[in-house]
C-alpha cells in the first residue's frame, strides 16, 4: 500500500571504490541500523568510469582499474535492485581517483588543470538514475592524511582541492545535493593530520568505520528526507 510504501526503511546504493568499498566492509560487522537498507555497489580500485584512462601513481607507475572492473553502465543496474526492490537513493562516494594524474586524449592532465573528462561520465551516470527514479546524493571528498603520498604526491592538498571544487561545482550544476566528508574525516583540514583515516591518509581506520559509516547514514537520510520534503 502507499502508507506502507512511506513507512518502509529507504534504500540506499552505494557506489564508488575502495574509499565507501572499506568503510562498509569495516563497519559492517556491528552495524545492526534498521531505519535504512544498504546495497553495496562500491569496489576497490573500481571508481566505475567508461573508458577510464591511464592514471599515475607517485612513483611514476600507471594505475589501471582491475582487468573485471566493470563500469558503471554494467555494474550499476543490478545493484540498484539488489535488495529486492528498487533504490531509493543512489550515493556517490567519488572524486579519490582523479587526485593522481590522468591520460586523457594524448595529454596528461593533473585534476587542477581539467576534470571534465570525468565530470562527463558522472552527469551520464546521474542521468541513468535519475532515469530510472533513483535520487542522487554525492559526497564531496575529504582532504588526504600526510600518509596518502603512498600513492599521492607532495601537493596532494593543492590537488584534492581542486577536485573538491570542481566536483562542488559540477553538484550545484546538475542539482545533486552534496555531503562533505571533510568534517568528519578530516576536520583539520588540508594541511592537518586526518583523525579518521590517520593509517593510510585516505581510507578510514577499522577503529573509526563504524562511527563514520553511522555519520554518512545520517546525512544520507537527513539529505533524503528534505529531498523528499521539497517535492511535497
Amino acid at each position: 500500500t502507499g502508507a506502507a510504501a512511506v513507512d518502509r526503511p529507504p534504500v540506499v546504493a552505494v557506489f564508488g571504490d575502495s574509499v565507501p568499498a572499506w568503510l562498509i566492509e569495516k563497519a559492517a560487522p556491528t552495524f545492526t541500523r534498521t531505519d535504512v537498507v544498504i546495497s553495496n555497489g562500491s569496489r576497490e580500485a573500481c571508481d566505475g568510469a567508461v573508458d577510464f584512462p591511464t592514471g599515475y601513481a607517485r612513483d611514476g607507475s600507471e594505475l589501471h582499474p582491475p582487468a573485471d572492473c566493470q563500469d558503471w553502465k554494467t555494474s550499476y543496474p543490478p545493484v540498484l535492485t539488489q535488495s529486492g526492490r528498487r533504490a531509493d537513493v543512489a550515493l556517490l562516494v567519488l572524486g579519490e581517483s582523479v587526485v593522481v594524474d590522468h591520460l586523457v586524449d594524448g595529454q596528461r592532465l593533473s585534476p587542477c588543470a581539467n576534470l571534465d573528462w570525468y565530470t562527463q561520465d558522472v552527469a551520464a551516470r546521474i542521468a541513468y538514475l535519475r532515469s530510472n527514479g533513483v535520487e542522487v546524493i554525492m559526497t564531496i571528498p575529504a582532504w588526504p592524511g600526510t600518509h596518502s603520498q603512498f600513492i599521492f604526491t607532495s601537493d596532494y592538498a593543492q590537488r584534492m582541492g581542486c577536485v573538491r571544487d570542481a566536483l562542488t561545482e559540477f553538484a550545484a550544476e546538475q542539482r545533486v545535493p552534496t555531503i562533505d566528508l571533510a568534517p568528519r574525516m578530516c576536520p583539520a583540514g588540508p594541511t592537518g593530520e586526518c583523525e579518521a583515516t590517520s593509517l593510510d591518509g585516505v581510507h578510514v581506520d577499522v577503529e573509526k568505520a563504524p562511527a563514520v559509516f553511522d555519520w554518512l547514514v545520517d546525512q544520507v537520510l537527513t539529505t533524503h528526507k528534505a529531498q523528499r520534503a521539497a517535492k511535497t
